[in-house]
């Protein structure tokens, strides 16, 4: 299996409750379950602003690059980051 583009981890304060930094570590197949209101896409939004610097479905927008808006979803003290880790070792991270 060509692991070009796999992500195995990403790493983030996006929606954290507490506004310490979360980790997500994947596996070729993963499955991410949860209650409404999980942070469930927080993960997949953290890889499109570590890849992009910008999220989609904020404010009901399609994509969002302006960073005041980007800052309602990091808590107010934290610092505003995701990192994405691949498999092949490339680190992708983009801070605010």
């Amino acid at each position: 299996m060509s692991t070009l583009g796999v992500v195995v981890s990403v790493t983030s304060t996006l929606k954290s409750p507490t506004g310490r930094p979360w980790t997500v570590h994947l596996g070729p197949k993963t499955l991410i379950t949860g209650r409404n209101g999980g942070c469930k896409s927080a993960v997949t939004q953290a890889v499109a602003f570590a890849l992009t610097a910008s999220v989609d479905d904020l404010h009901e927008r399609d994509v969002v690059k302006d960073h005041g808006l980007l800052a309602d979803l990091f808590p107010a003290d934290a610092p505003m980051f995701a990192e994405v880790v691949f498999a092949d070792g490339t680190v992708a991270r983009c801070d605010m």
